[in-house]
C-alpha cells in the first residue's frame, strides 16, 4: 500500500514538474518573441530628402556609424545619440547621416569610449537624442512629421 501510494506520489510529481517545465518555456518563449517584435526595427518604405531643385534624393541603407574614435570639436553642429536596435532610431538614422548639418553619433552601447558626459548635454536616457551644440535646443524622440527635423536642423545652424 506504502509502495502504492509513493508511486503515485512520484508520478503526480513527475507530471507537474514537466507542465511547470513545458509552461515556462512557453512562456519565455512568447516573452522572447514579444520583446524582439519590439526591438527589430522594420522600414518597409525608402525614406527620401525633401526635394532640392525639383529632385528627389533617395537616401541610402542604413550604416550604422560611432564616432567613438573622434573627438567632439567645434566643427560639429549637433550630437545624435541612438542605439542600433531601437525602431525610432532606425527611423530617423537615414536623415541623419544625410543631413545638412554635421553629427557627432554616440551609440548607448559605446557610451565608455566617448569622454563625454552627456548629462552635460541635457542626455536623460533616452533615444533617440537630438543636441544642437550651437543653441540650447534638443529633442528627444523620432521627428514626426519628418519635416519637424528639417526644420530643427535649419534652426540648430541658423
Amino acid at each position: 500500500m506504502k509502495n502504492k501510494i509513493l508511486s503515485s506520489i512520484v508520478i503526480v510529481t513527475l507530471a507537474l514538474t514537466l507542465f511547470n517545465t513545458y509552461m515556462i518555456l512557453s512562456v519565455n518563449s512568447k516573452i522572447e518573441n514579444f520583446f524582439n517584435s519590439l526591438i527589430i526595427p522594420v522600414v518597409n518604405e525608402t525614406p527620401s530628402l525633401p526635394p532640392e531643385n525639383n529632385q528627389t534624393q533617395q537616401i541610402p541603407e542604413v550604416s550604422w556609424r560611432n564616432d567613438c574614435d573622434k573627438e567632439l570639436n567645434s566643427s560639429y553642429d549637433a550630437i545624435f545619440v541612438y542605439w542600433t536596435k531601437c525602431p525610432h532610431c532606425t527611423r530617423m538614422e537615414p536623415y541623419v547621416a544625410n543631413s545638412t548639418i554635421k553629427f557627432y553619433w554616440v551609440s548607448v552601447t559605446d557610451l565608455a569610449c566617448h569622454e563625454l558626459n552627456l548629462s552635460e548635454y541635457g542626455y536623460q536616457g533616452f533615444v533617440p537624442y537630438f543636441r544642437c551644440l550651437r543653441k540650447n535646443m534638443s529633442h528627444t524622440g523620432e521627428f514626426i512629421p519628418i519635416e519637424a527635423f528639417y526644420n530643427w536642423t535649419k534652426e540648430c545652424v541658423a
